[in-house]
This record gives C-alpha cells, structure tokens and sequence, in this order.
C-alpha cells in the first residue's frame, strides 16, 4: 500500500435518508491510496447506498464526502470523471453497440486523442480476457459477458496516470461471474492496487473479500459495524450479528489458507 499524506477518498458522518428512511446513518471511513476495502455486509446494509453516494448518484442527508482532499461537490465533473470510475450492479444499454463501443466509452472524460484511446481499449479488453469478445454486439451477450466488458469499460476511465491519485468503485462486480473468472477478478484488482489506484469493492463472498482486501468494511442496517484488517473484522460474533449465521476459520493443511465456514442458525437476517 502507497502511503500519502490524505486519504484518497474520506467519509465523514454519512447519512443518507430517503422517504423518512435511514438507509445510512454515521458511516465514517477513509481509502488510502493503493488500498483496496472489500464492503461487505447483508443484503439491506447499505452498501449500494454507500458507492451509490460516493459516486454522485446519491444525495447526502448528513455528512461530508471529499475525494483528493477536496469536498466532491467542488470537483469538475470532467476532472472527476478522469481520476474516479463506478460500475454500478447493473448497467442497462440496448444499443447494439459491440463489446469494443462500450468499453471506449469509458475513454470520452480525456483528451488524450484517438490513437492512445484506441491503445487503451485493447489493452484493457486484453487484460480482462474479453477481447474475443470485442466485435460482439453488446445486447446479445450474456450475463457474465456483459459484466466483464462494463468492467473493461471503467478500467479504461482510469487506465492511464493522471494529476492525481484514481480511485475504482466497484458494486458487486463478480455477482454473474464464474469461479474461474471471480478469481481473475481479484487478481486485477490486486494488481490494480499495486498501481497506485484505490478499489472500494462490494462483496457478497466474505471468503473473495479476505483475500482480495487490504480492509474490509461491514456494514449492518445502515451503520458501519467495523472496519479492518479481514481477519479483525470476519469474527464470528460480527458475522453473526450482521448476517445471522455461525462462522468458524478452516486452515488448509496443506497450502495453509484459511477460509471461512459457515452454518445456518435459527434466525435469518432479512
């Protein structure tokens, strides 16, 4: 992890309230730079709201968001849309654009020409592995497909340096992946990390989200419940709390991983 002298990305006493809703309510949480946090946590936590805010699709209720050590209202659009990606749970285009199309939309914030736009696109395609994908016209692929070329799409956003620290926001972006290709994820992103760039990540797998995170953040009815190194946070009595089942480690006796397992309990968290 690349050490600065402010976070990347700083959230200070977030709340977020909608209809007389509280979706968020004190979260407060910073990114370093190179840093990659796995958000975790059930399904109401929180966490969609969270990135949801971070990337300008929410409006706060309370608290502050700042990006670069700037308030994110005070960022440019265009600047911000270079230094900052976001892959929302799904993504909805119907034009029958091709896999390469879509993943050059991701180059429009820059002005860096069309022969370097074009470099960075069949990079990226080629480091996400979809590059026999590329003339595919989007529409007809599948679930898993299209969720690898919109992955493609804001890695080329932030691909190249620029003036300040880049920042991934991920919203589940393995959730229609198989497992060759979960793993493939956390892979880049840990590669991605050592670049420089932060990753903040929503994970569903909590098993992904140790080995893939530097921290985790947990969130649980809107509240961050903790944040840590994976193994400080993915306590038993924590996953229990949160998600209402019994979890214990399990190290392999040959590799020495561990990885948690996991037991139904009488009460399921809705």
């Amino acid at each position: 992890m690349h050490a600065k002298s402010h976070p990347v990305l700083q959230i200070d006493s977030v709340g977020v309230d909608i209809e007389g809703v509280t979706l968020l309510d004190q979260v407060s949480m910073s990114v370093e730079a190179g840093e990659v946090i796995a958000l975790v946590g059930p399904n109401g936590a929180g966490k969609s709201t969270l990135v949801r805010a971070i990337s300008g699709e929410q409006q706060l209720s309370r608290g502050k968001i700042a990006f670069n050590n700037a308030p994110m209202a005070d960022w440019p659009l265009e600047a911000l849309a270079v230094h900052m990606a976001f892959m929302p749970q799904q993504s909805v285009l119907d034009f029958p654009f091709t896999a390469r199309e879509v993943v050059a939309l991701g180059r429009i914030p820059h002005s860096t020409g069309q022969l370097i736009d074009s470099q960075v696109v069949e990079q990226v395609l080629a480091y996400l592995d979809v590059g026999y994908l590329a003339d595919r016209v989007y529409p007809s692929l599948s679930g898993g497909e299209r969720q690898r070329v919109q992955l493609a799409r804001v890695l080329a956003q932030i691909w190249t340096p620029v003036e300040h620290p880049r920042l991934l926001v991920l919203d589940e972006p393995t959730s229609n992946f198989d497992l060759a290709h979960q793993l493939l994820v956390v892979k880049l992103l840990r590669e991605i990390a050592f670049q420089g760039i932060s990753v903040l990540v929503v994970m569903h797998d909590l098993n992904l989200a140790m080995i893939c995170a530097d921290r985790i953040a947990m969130l649980c009815c809107g509240q961050l419940q903790a944040i840590g190194r994976p193994e400080s946070v993915l306590t038993s009595s924590n996953i229990r709390q949160s998600f209402g089942v019994d979890a214990e480690f399990i190290q392999d006796s040959v590799t020495g991983q561990k990885h948690l397992a996991f037991t139904a309990t009488d009460r399921v968290k809705t």
